[in-house]
């Protein structure tokens, strides 16, 4: 009875239903949800429901050939199916702030479809599909998180209903544009926005108007920079920033202004 969809998919729902292949209609109760892998894990009630078999994500090579079932743009086309080839294995993409790494598919993938199976040819979910607005009018480009990544966060989530142990820096970051680095005559690098009240980042001195520009001797300009870094860390490593603070002179709500220009 337990089923896999999308964080993004529920968020904002005070109930949710699962409806079978038969149209049989079942009320869902929600084990937990986790945000960064976008992954969210429902219970229903049911005789006779058949588990779907999963599949390994990491035998998986370029060209493998590959199916996505889902609902897209709603109930209308539902249990439509597309079928494709894998187009690359580890896809760095950045998602609310976060990198994660997904596999890209050419099989159609569209709004509706996000939380739904992606199949291998044996009839293995080797993926949950996953609809990514930023690439939405862009066609032959579908994601898929793995099937490895959803093992995991499913069973954390089955066993504390939510994922712990992941590592936290405690800020939150923005690139600053060139030609903003230019003008206002800052360093290139990260902007700080916010930095987590109680973390050992704020007792350490970060402040809100600091630019990160290197992390463990890493030079960063994305997220997907620190997020990398940061994805190899494990709870109560040190890591080394060094930043610019020199921004007496650089008034916040203007940097504040352009991060939300570029839809931050």
């Amino acid at each position: 009875g337990l089923i896999v969809t999308n964080t993004h998919v529920i968020n904002g729902a005070d109930s949710a239903t699962v409806t079978l292949y038969d149209d049989t209609v079942l009320n869902a109760t929600l084990v937990g949800a986790d945000s960064i892998s976008d992954i969210a894990l429902l219970k229903v009630k049911g005789i006779g429901l058949t588990p779907a078999v999963i599949g390994d994500s990491s035998e998986l090579t370029v060209g493998d050939a590959v199916a996505a079932i889902g609902n897209p743009l709603g109930e209308q086309f539902r249990m439509t199916l597309t079928n494709g080839v894998i187009s690359a294995i580890n896809r760095g993409v950045s998602y609310n702030g976060r990198s994660m790494t997904l596999m890209q598919t050419n099989a159609a993938i569209n709004e509706g479809n996000s939380g739904g199976p992606l199949y291998n040819m044996y009839g293995q979910v080797i993926g949950i599909t996953k609809m990514m607005s930023s690439y939405s009018s862009i066609e032959g480009i579908g994601f898929a998180i793995p099937s490895t990544t959803m093992r995991d966060i499913v069973n954390a989530l089955v066993k504390d209903g939510e994922v712990r142990g992941r590592p936290s820096i405690g800020i939150t970051v923005g690139a600053i544009p060139d030609n903003a680095s230019s003008h206002y005559d800052i360093p290139g690098g990260l902007y700080i926005s916010d930095v987590t009240k109680g973390s050992d980042a704020e007792a350490k001195g970060i402040k809100v108007g600091d630019i990160l520009l290197e992390c463990n001797g890493v030079e960063v300009k994305t997220t997907d920079d620190v997020a990398e870094i940061k994805s190899g860390l494990s709870v109560g490593d040190m890591t080394k920033f060094v930043s610019y603070i020199g921004m007496l002179l650089w008034p916040i709500r203007q940097m504040g202004r352009i991060l939300s220009d570029m839809g931050k």
